[in-house]
């Protein structure tokens, strides 16, 4: 064991300190109905991935993605209204916004409904234009386009994502994408 009194001033020390929202507190917050958002938001989570699940019926399925449909677009318009109402919206309410607009279009790609992703991920484009968030979105929109069947759609689509990296690649001294986002630039 090191004494830290004759330590100090001889040695380098790095003092860590994790940060992390005890299990017990977020439990309390959330059965006292303080996080209603985030609890709105894990519900529609479990109805995806209960709905994904093999041995789930598929009448129940699309009952549980519509539910879980319905519930994230509420927190999207309940946070629209709270940015409306302040002026803006605090940290936790933009990514509460930001994820569950995520999960629409997620769910509506799990549904086989293209064309509402599309609809829903224009302003999200808009929104977070140059950023990360866009690229997630425009892996959705891709998806959509596959689905679509809308290859030449696709192939600008493609286009503009390869840009956006290309972008953000400059701008991070990161790689640049290739043609393909998903493999490594040679």
């Amino acid at each position: 064991m090191l004494d830290a009194r004759s330590a100090i001033g001889t040695h380098d020390l790095l003092w860590v300190t994790l940060d992390t929202l005890r299990y017990d507190v977020a439990e309390r917050a959330l059965d006292a109905g303080m996080t209603p958002q985030l609890a709105k938001l894990l519900l529609g989570v479990c109805l995806l991935q209960k709905a994904a699940a093999t041995a789930t019926a598929a009448p129940d399925a699309a009952k549980m993605r519509a539910e879980a449909l319905t519930t994230f677009k509420q927190i999207v318009v309940d946070c629209d209204a709270a940015e409306k109402r302040n002026g803006k919206l605090t940290d936790r309410e933009g990514w509460l916004r930001l994820q569950s607009a995520l999960r629409v279009l997620q769910t509506h790609q799990q549904m086989k409904k293209p064309q509402e992703l599309l609809y829903d991920a224009a302003p999200l484009l808009d929104r977070h234009k140059g950023t990360v968030e866009e690229l997630i979105v425009l892996s959705l929109v891709y998806h959509a386009f596959k689905q679509l069947g809308a290859t030449r759609l696709l192939a600008t689509k493609l286009d503009m994502s390869r840009r956006l990296g290309g972008i953000l690649a400059a701008a991070s001294g990161a790689r640049p994408w290739s043609a393909a986002p998903w493999r490594p630039a040679a």
